[in-house]
């Protein structure tokens, strides 16, 4: 780290500046932390059913076949219960419509 004495109004003040090798501690001293808050929460996400994306807290979760079904929010449980609906649709010949 270094530092410059900057003007500010009738004073000096000291100016710290990272050096290269500051700021490449910095970065991988932040990119551990980053590794070790996500190994702490991956055991409290839950996955959305429909998009798939991560949620930590809160979300939204339904009751779907008896099953509680996490989703990110209200509009993923709409869709993924209209996609089920639209899979079990039947089609000529008696067949699901993904079938």
């Amino acid at each position: 780290m270094k530092h410059t004495l900057k003007p500010v109004g009738d004073k000096k003040k000291k100016v710290f500046e990272l050096t290269k090798e500051g700021r490449e501690l910095c970065t991988g001293l932040f990119k551990r932390f980053a590794n070790l808050v996500s190994i702490a929460i991956e055991p409290s996400l839950h996955v959305c059913a429909h998009c798939g994306c991560k949620v930590y807290e809160g979300g939204y979760r339904e009751v779907i076949d008896g099953k509680e079904t996490t989703f990110c929010c209200t509009h993923c449980a709409h869709s993924y219960q209209e996609e089920r609906k639209l899979s079990k649709k039947p089609v000529k010949g008696g067949k699901h419509a993904h079938s």
